[in-house]
């Protein structure tokens, strides 16, 4: 899918993600901003002009060749939210474990 990361003024789009979890992904890319960056992160579920969006506050944790890994802190609004669940949930074959996992999960703030 693809995931728009924006610090600042400065803006990186990727198109593969790996990875994805309740606690954060990895995005293939080129561009890479230095670990320790704050970030606003928008995957794109259905393309840029879909309306199913899931945006997300996170931290660049690792940078190597070939992409970035992020860390989640906060998800921005309740359609965020219920987006990163169902993609999480069909995309595991332990969906009854992170069920489990979202409901005790601390970490993670669901933002309105």
């Amino acid at each position: 899918m693809e995931v728009e990361v924006v610090s600042g003024k400065s803006t990186i789009l990727g198109h593969l993600t790996k990875d994805v979890s309740l606690n954060g992904l990895f995005l293939t890319s080129e561009e890479k901003f230095p670990v320790g960056t704050d970030c606003h992160l928008t995957l794109f579920l259905g393309g840029r002009k879909s309306r199913q969006r899931i945006k997300l506050k996170a931290k660049v944790v690792r940078a190597e060749e070939g992409g970035m890994a992020f860390t989640f802190h906060e998800i921005m609004g309740s359609d965020s939210f219920a987006h990163l669940r169902t993609l999480i949930l069909y995309n595991s074959p332990e969906a009854r474990c992170v069920e489990k996992e979202f409901k005790a999960h601390l970490g993670i703030k669901r933002h309105p």
